[in-house]
């Protein structure tokens, strides 16, 4: 990537895989400017650099000048000083702050109880994508199998007629 065009465009499309529309309200920006900058028309202004790096955990150096890695090293205190920040700005009776005030009144136990429903429930979203790309295996396979047969069905009619 040479500019910082292409790394916005490869940000948004390949890593992060949202439509301009998306991406570009995440950020404040609208998704004619989003089109604009990626295609090298305009460049971005520094608030949207800024933007996208808060939004997204964009190494800001990588962004503008493609050194280094493309997502910020964030630790755990940020993580969670980020969280707070956007929950803040967050509408009073919206969902996140209400899990927000929830959790904030959750006792040991609860927490505990928390945690276990948290690993069960990741657990079997794992489940879940292991049968999906079994599954997904399995009809590739298929297919293949078919095309292959379909070809050696033809390839023994071609033959047939070439004997006729």
């Amino acid at each position: 990537m040479n500019t910082v065009n292409e790394r916005i465009k490869e940000l948004r499309v390949s890593l992060l895989s949202l439509s301009q529309e998306s991406f570009g309200s995440k950020i404040g920006v609208s998704k004619s400017s989003i089109s604009q900058i990626e295609k090298g028309y305009n460049q971005p202004m520094a608030q949207t650099v800024k933007s996208i790096c808060r939004e997204f955990g964009v190494n800001e150096e990588w962004l503008i000048s493609g050194i280094g890695d493309v997502f910020s090293e964030v630790d755990s205190e940020e993580e969670l000083q980020k969280l707070a920040d956007r929950v803040m700005g967050d509408a009073p009776g919206s969902f996140r702050r209400r899990l927000i005030s929830v959790m904030a009144k959750l006792n040991d136990d609860q927490w505990k109880a928390l945690a276990e429903i948290s690993d069960m429930l990741a657990k079997e979203s794992a489940e879940r994508s292991l049968a999906v790309r079994e599954k997904d295996a399995e009809e590739e396979y298929i297919k293949k199998s078919s095309d292959s047969a379909r070809r050696t069905d033809i390839s023994a009619l071609n033959s047939t007629e070439d004997a006729i």
